[in-house]
């Protein structure tokens, strides 16, 4: 009779997974002459729990059922892989016999690490992607399943191997100690679940492999990233300030609305760094910034256009559908100065008044403190003694900044967010304790054009006496 050898095949868990291990070596198996060899007769293969193919690599399986082998071209080798898990049998027998075989035990083992969100065929290429835990504090760790299958009372250990430097696993979903090794035996097994905590930014491959049949390895790889940083391209006027809350993951960006003028108008571009530096290509669809115009991974944009007005627009980074704990708001922002003045009318001793106004859009205006938000509007400085032109000052604020005046002139300047925001301590400081009225060292006129000259903006030359009639003029020439 034609002679098989007892073999062991690495195979998968069942006959719809046979793609658990694509880079396992398929298994050659020898069918010999039946004697005599002058014998001229046909054999036939049968197999259960694994399948036949002709060549080690590649090709499409053999159709035993209606495949014969002469047994003068004999010895012949064919290949085989796992299809099941356990033991199987190889039968080669006389073709038409009904019996007359010679059988030979097939053993099957498979060995199965699953990681959480990454599909089967995906796990060596692109892999699985988790954050680094040491940052994003908030990132759960990520279930790692462990199985394995085979002959009952199998000899030899299960072991999974991974860079201690690039990950950590633990035997339970959040506190405990990490693992330095993972080693079981094999007979005994039943499964399990670790998980997995990114620890630096890099590269390492899970490998769960059974000892006694090396080429019985599942590997995943794993890629861990950081996200360093979400902050917006440098452009002009752009500044970052302090939010006050002590935490760095937080941040907060100032940029101008666009000039009425401006052209070509650019606009804020955000950017996510995270290392290690991958394209949006390599990034998972759920790895990826979340806000502002657009649907890129690693970019997107703000309008600065007059036509889309102020906004206040806040910036996340998504790892796997949790988020990174990085924050960063983006204001473009409008404030303005404007300086006004009421000429009056000198035929009939009305000397009119001059007065000032600082603006700032509703987003940007809450990262004002709220003590000096009501010098956000009109603000006028009078006598505190109604005709008195010489007395002590009084800064008034909105409607009685003005009085009953009509701006004969008027202008609006666009100013910095920092500008104003050091501006409006002294006119508080100001209003605190006003200055002394003085109708001709220093009136409404005077303290108008302060308001602009602290926020850089130079009009009229202050010396001399100064009056709205030739505020208001300037105003309108220039």
């Amino acid at each position: 009779m034609g002679l098989l050898r007892g073999i062991a095949i690495c195979g998968s868990r069942s006959s719809s997974d046979r793609t658990l291990h694509p880079d396992a070596a398929r298994t050659p198996l020898v069918l010999k002459q039946t004697l005599p060899g002058a014998w001229h007769g046909q054999m036939q293969l049968n197999l259960t729990g694994a399948v036949a193919y002709w060549t080690p690599t590649g090709g499409v399986p053999i159709a035993l059922s209606s495949t014969f082998f002469a047994n003068d071209q004999l010895p012949q080798t064919i290949y085989l892989e796992g299809n099941g898990c356990g033991m199987g049998e190889a039968s080669f027998s006389i073709a038409g016999s009904g019996g007359c075989a010679t059988n030979t035990p097939l053993q099957i083992f498979g060995a199965n690490a699953t990681l959480a969100g990454v599909a089967e065929a995906d796990e060596e290429s692109p892999g699985g992607f988790i954050a680094a835990r040491s940052v994003h504090a908030n990132v759960p760790r990520t279930m790692l399943a462990l199985e394995a299958c085979g002959p009952y009372g199998s000899p030899g250990n299960l072991i999974l191997g991974w860079d201690s430097s690039v990950v950590n696993i633990y035997t339970t979903p959040s506190g405990g100690s990490a693992l330095t090794q993972f080693v079981t035996p094999f007979h005994g097994f039943n499964g399990t679940n670790l998980y997995v905590e990114g620890i630096a930014p890099g590269a390492t491959t899970l490998n769960w492999t059974y000892s006694a049949q090396t080429n019985c390895t599942d590997n995943i790889q794993v890629s861990v990233i950081r996200v360093e940083t979400i902050q917006p391209d440098s452009m002009p006027n752009l500044q970052e300030i302090d939010d006050g809350d002590g935490n760095s993951k937080t941040r907060i960006f100032i940029v101008p609305i666009a000039e009425p003028m401006e052209y070509p108008v650019i606009p804020v571009t955000v950017r996510a760094t995270i290392a290690p530096s991958l394209s949006e290509s390599q990034l998972p669809a759920d790895w990826t910034l979340q806000g502002g115009i657009g649907t890129e991974k690693l970019t997107r944009t703000i309008s600065r256009a007059g036509s889309a007005g102020a906004s206040k627009t806040e910036f996340t980074f998504t790892c796997g559908g949790t988020d990174s704990g990085l924050k960063t708001t983006v204001y473009v922002y409008e404030a303005k100065v404007g300086l006004f003045a009421d000429e009056g009318d000198l035929q009939n001793i009305d000397v009119g008044h001059s007065w000032g106004r600082y603006s700032l859009d509703a987003y940007a205006r809450e990262l004002i403190p709220q003590h000096l938000r009501p010098y956000l509007q009109e603000i006028g400085f009078w006598p505190s003694i109604a005709g008195n032109a010489n007395c002590a000052g009084d800064v008034r604020l909105g409607a009685g900044a003005v009085g009953a005046h009509w701006p004969s002139g008027w202008k609006e300047y666009p100013i910095c967010f920092s500008s104003l925001a050091l501006a409006l301590p002294q006119v508080k400081a100001s209003d605190d304790s006003p200055p002394w009225y003085n109708l001709l060292n220093y009136n409404c006129t005077d303290y108008a054009i302060g308001i602009g000259e602290i926020v850089n903006i130079y009009t009229m030359d202050a010396s001399g006496v100064s009056t709205p009639w030739v505020f208001s003029s300037w105003l309108n020439t220039h």
